[in-house]
């Protein structure tokens, strides 16, 4: 599922194998049964969680910013039918995952490689969503097709250097002009404005709180996170989000400015086209029309591989297309 709604806007060549290394369930009582831990060649933690068919064909998937890897479980019925392993894998620095203060895109790339080894998945493909696209990107730049067969990107987040923010909300540009720009302003302004709603003991302060950041998305957005019907979404992204406080700010503030800032790559170096496919909404005010659009030009997408839905927003592509983008990802094609 798409990334939530943006926090409120801040005042005025492959690298060699790397050795394997055991899964370990998560210590912490607080996590659920879906959730482990992976130790990674230097010492540290990589947190994951478990969906869909423990026996299926292996899909890691990216979650956006803020998330943690709680977000998977908005997929697990959709990827249990379509006989999906889905491994939501967090980021350094967020849920369970340790901090890296100096890592990178491409970093977490070869982090992804020792995971794949480690747990001896053999190949594998992504699905990233919204701040999980540059992610993604990197494993596709980074990772051979023998280990990397398929990517799929949804309402993806592109470098701002390229793509600009035409069609972006007045909130979520802001936010990211003050991230390319003051990134030291991030941490606090998340330490002020969400990590106390996040460690709140009720739940519900921290949902009202991305609720009321609803204003800055689209229609169809807005109607999908208040639909009665629907409230899983609202519930399962609020919990998702509380989740990536785990460790505190830190490890979000450094994810923001990556995002915002220059990735260590440029999109036309990743030259994997024959392996991506990107799903936008028409509506999408987070992650515009017009930023997947420059995206796939640079990454040299033939449009068969660029699918548009018209009508939907950032979050509504997924909630509404899920079937067909799980399926697409399995043949290779949208």
């Amino acid at each position: 599922m798409a990334t939530p709604p943006t926090p409120p806007t801040p005042p005025t060549p492959p690298t060699p194998p790397m050795p394997p290394m055991p899964p370990t369930t998560g210590s912490d009582p607080s996590t659920d049964a879906t959730s482990r831990t992976a130790v990674l060649p230097d010492g540290r933690e990589l947190g994951y969680a478990e969906y869909g068919s423990g026996t299926g064909a292996a899909v890691l998937y990216f979650m956006g910013w803020p998330a943690s890897r709680y977000e998977g479980q908005l997929w697990h019925e959709r990827a249990a039918q379509q006989g999906i392993r889905l491994i939501a894998v967090e980021r350094p620095g967020i849920g369970l995952s340790s901090p890296a203060p100096q890592r990178t895109m491409l970093s977490f790339a070869d982090d992804v490689r020792a995971l794949v080894e480690g747990l001896g998945l053999g190949a594998i493909r992504i699905l990233a969503v919204s701040g999980g696209a540059p992610y993604a990107l990197a494993c596709a730049q980074r990772l051979p097709p023998s280990i990397l067969t398929a990517v799929t990107i949804v309402a993806g987040f592109g470098p701002l250097h390229v793509t600009g923010m035409r069609g972006m909300a007045i909130g979520p540009a802001i936010n990211f002009t003050v991230m390319a720009w003051l990134p030291g302003v991030l941490r606090p302004c998340l330490d002020w404005m969400m990590l106390p709603a996040a460690r709140d003991p009720d739940p519900g302060v921290l949902k009202q709180r991305m609720l009321a950041g609803m204003r800055h998305m689209s229609p169809p957005d807005r109607r999908a996170l208040t639909d009665a019907a629907d409230g899983a979404l609202a519930d399962g992204l609020a919990r998702s989000i509380r989740e990536a406080f785990r460790q505190g700010s830190d490890g979000l503030a450094h994810e923001g400015r990556l995002l915002a800032g220059r990735w260590g790559f440029e999109l036309a170096e990743v030259g994997a086209a024959d392996r991506l496919t990107m799903w936008c909404g028409s509506e999408d005010w987070n992650c515009p029309l017009a930023m997947g659009r420059v995206m796939a030009a640079e990454l040299g997408l033939p449009d068969a591989r660029f699918v548009v839905c018209d009508g939907d927003g950032h979050l509504t592509v997924a909630l509404r297309h899920g079937d067909r983008i799980l399926a697409g990802l399995l043949a290779g094609k949208p």
